[in-house]
């Protein structure tokens, strides 16, 4: 159990590496590649309403409920969501909308979510995959 976490911690910050590598290169562009959201509490979630448009979006831990990001219209890259113990539905994504960008498409990912039950509010049809992991109820 403790080299799978480990595991997964790699992965984790090989993925935090690639992004911000790939950030990097699109702002000295001159582009906008760099709004990443990490929700870890309902607080985060709480503090996050008001947001419209994101990059990345990372959720995990303490969340409850995902009403207050209702206002976010677009994430350009991915939507990873583990490792939630009472998040039970999706609801407060439903005006997400995948938005192509220099031909690569959203990805969603679930993994280790024990309480949900719920993913409706993903009514994406331009996202290029939504990935069930495992540990999804």
């Amino acid at each position: 159990m403790l080299l799978n976490q480990l595991s997964l911690r790699l992965v984790k910050a090989a993925l935090a590496t690639a992004a911000c590598a790939l950030a990097a290169s699109c702002h000295a562009q001159g582009e906008d590649f760099g709004r990443t959201l990490g929700i870890e509490s309902q607080a985060h979630a709480d503090a996050a309403a008001g947001t419209t448009a994101l990059d990345f979006l990372y959720i995990s831990g303490d969340v409850t409920d995902l009403s207050p990001l209702s206002s976010l219209g677009s994430v350009r890259m991915q939507i990873w969501l583990e490792g939630t113990s009472a998040l039970q539905s999706l609801r407060g994504l439903e005006n997400v909308r995948a938005n192509e960008y220099d031909g690569l498409h959203l990805s969603v990912q679930l993994s280790d979510n024990a309480a949900l039950t719920d993913i409706s509010a993903l009514q994406m049809p331009r996202a290029s995959s939504i990935e069930l992991i495992g540990g999804n109820t």
